[in-house]
């Protein structure tokens, strides 16, 4: 399988950005949050630190408005 790899969910405006496969062991999870509080990403790191996934959670503000057509796995 290629990394990185895009995943979409337009219905939930969620997307996945996964730089790799799953890391065995617990991942460290840090959210990002806007000025006012909001939560905007999710960022998951593997047990060494070796950045894993990127989720942002208002994927229709924070990417390219063609890029659903581009992405395979865009429902």
């Amino acid at each position: 399988m290629d990394y990185p790899q895009i995943r979409w969910d337009v219905q939930a405006n969620v997307a996945v950005i996964a730089f790799g496969p799953p890391p065995r062991g617990d991942r460290t999870v840090l959210e990002v949050s806007d000025d006012d509080g909001d939560l905007l990403a999710l960022v998951h790191f593997a047990p060494g630190g070796e950045l894993v996934e990127l989720e942002l959670l208002d994927a229709a503000r924070q990417l390219p408005a063609d890029l659903p057509a581009r992405v395979d796995g865009a429902v």
